[in-house]
């Protein structure tokens, strides 16, 4: 048996468990679609720190064949 909680519409108190139940579907949905969308950003986020770090990685590489032919050249009296 539920029964509802005075000055609050949208909650319903449940006369077995005793838990607080929000009836507003509304709200619901709402907490559903903000928890998506952090989830969606969350995601967005480490994907582009996946990026970055490889972005790093390749510069890494390029300065390092960068010094070895620049230091061959040198070798080389050029």
């Amino acid at each position: 048996m539920y029964t509802k909680i005075e000055g609050h519409s949208d909650l319903i108190k449940d006369g077995t468990t005793g838990a607080i139940l929000n009836t507003n579907n509304n709200a619901y949905e709402a907490v559903k679609r903000r928890h998506k969308i952090n989830q969606l950003q969350k995601e967005q986020i480490i994907k582009q720190e996946k990026d970055i770090n490889s972005m790093k990685e390749d510069i890494s590489e390029l300065k390092t064949m960068m010094k070895t032919l620049v230091g061959k050249l040198v070798e080389d009296g050029r």
